[in-house]
């Protein structure tokens, strides 16, 4: 398995490790997609180096403004660089069906997405659920799909209704792109308006409303 891992890499990783013993060394981490991959144990992570930068327009968005951003967004431009070593801390393993969970194990399967939005944007979520002959459950993020408002006024219904239709179309999305199939596909949300505009004979075929 780990010697299929390799053949799949670059190959530039793969002239790195062919002298590597695997029974008593530890396998390399690799970069894939923009995101850090562990070899040794199957996962994905992100490897984060913060550089010391002053809270100027330069130092920030690294062009030639040497004027301090005002108070209220060097203070969140200072909380922004503490929190954002935590995300070396996220590990997402690459393996959606884990041993217990093959093809002639599995029970059910469902697909499940989280629809939301704010003043500030909208955005779905998707996670896979297995369960398998026993009993036993495997939840697996899928991908998440986020989006700022637009600078003129959206009313929250509107949002909420364009949360629901990204997930709907990341469900599309998944269903052609994942190499399982799925039984049954669920989609969530907090939102009154959306249930209602959903189930309503009248007004479901219409873009939105905007009140």
């Amino acid at each position: 398995m780990k010697e299929k891992f390799w053949r799949t890499s670059q190959k530039t990783s793969v002239l790195g490790v062919k002298d590597l013993n695997i029974d008593i060394e530890k396998l390399p981490t690799e970069r894939a997609l923009s995101m850090m991959w562990s070899i040794e144990e199957d996962e994905f992570g992100f490897r984060i180096q913060m550089k010391d930068k002053p809270p100027t327009r330069r130092g920030i968005l690294s062009i030639d403004w040497t004027k301090k951003i005002p108070a209220n967004l060097e203070e969140k431009w200072q909380t922004w660089q503490t929190e954002m070593p935590k995300l070396a801390e996220f590990k997402m393993d690459r393996c959606m069906k884990p041993e217990g969970f093959e093809d002639e194990r599995l029970k059910l399967v469902t697909a499940h997405h989280f629809a939301d939005a704010s003043e500030s944007g909208y955005g779905s979520v998707s996670y896979l659920r297995l369960e398998n002959d026993v009993g036993e459950v495997k939840c697996s993020f899928l991908m998440s799909k986020s989006r700022l408002a637009l600078f003129k006024q959206v009313t929250i219904p509107r949002m909420e209704l364009t949360a629901a239709t990204v997930a709907v179309r990341v469900d599309h999305m998944i269903k052609r792109e994942l190499a399982i199939e799925v039984d049954d596909t669920y989609f969530w949300t907090d939102s009154t308006s959306v249930l209602w505009y959903i189930n309503s004979g009248t007004t479901r075929f219409k873009t939105f409303f905007c009140s």
